[in-house]
């Protein structure tokens, strides 16, 4: 079967065209394209994008059948609803999500959310695959910062699904995300070098410095 999967980011929206089999899933082509561009965007407003890309590349390969998506936020995966807004992206919490994507792209529309589907991957394909019994928590660091606990070899969700919320702990007098995120390293890094204005940038810094 092909499909479309897109993975929703505070920065960037990254999508790849797949053909899942049984056993594995191969991807066609993949990319991505700017969250919004608008400076401080509605929840509506990137869903809606994101279905309105999902439609054109249907009308493109008319062989994709579903979409499946990463969110972030808390979201409910049974009801399709945002039950509590991710910090750096506010504005559509108790968004039907399912509701409002259908607005733009009649596909058959999955989502859940963005770590804990990264979770899943590991678990399905990645270095947690086989290991039935395995205790573990996978960090995602990006515009925020996020985990999710593996209980047993399975995603532990949580009666409110925000489990290994962790981005606004506070840790040496800041919330974890605002200070050791990709835009917190960016903030930090630019005290050193002014020019430096990407993540990539900043990984570059410092492998030059600790060369020298």
């Amino acid at each position: 079967m092909k499909l479309l999967a897109l993975d929703m980011g505070g920065t960037f929206i990254k999508w790849a065209i797949m053909i899942k089999n049984k056993n594995n899933i191969k991807i066609l082509q993949q990319g991505k394209y700017r969250t919004s561009e608008k400076q401080h965007p509605s929840g509506k407003d990137i869903v809606w994008g994101m279905a309105k890309f999902a439609q054109d590349m249907k009308n493109i390969h008319k062989e994709i059948k579903c979409v499946c998506s990463t969110m972030v936020g808390i979201i409910d995966t049974k009801k399709y609803i945002v039950l509590s807004p991710n910090h750096t992206l506010q504005g559509y919490e108790g968004m039907h999500i399912r509701e409002e994507f259908a607005k733009y792209c009649k596909l058959p529309f999955y989502a859940m959310n963005d770590v804990k589907a990264a979770t899943q991957g590991e678990l399905m394909y990645g270095s947690l695959k086989g290991k039935k019994k395995v205790n573990a928590i996978v960090m995602a660091i990006g515009t925020g910062i996020a985990g999710c606990p593996i209980i047993n070899g399975e995603i532990y969700y949580g009666s409110t699904y925000a489990s290994g919320e962790c981005g606004q702990m506070v840790v040496n007098g800041h919330f974890y995300e605002n200070h050791y995120s990709v835009p917190g390293l960016i903030k930090r890094c630019k005290k050193i070098k002014p020019t430096i204005i990407t993540a990539e940038e900043c990984l570059d810094y410092a492998k030059c410095w600790c060369c020298n």
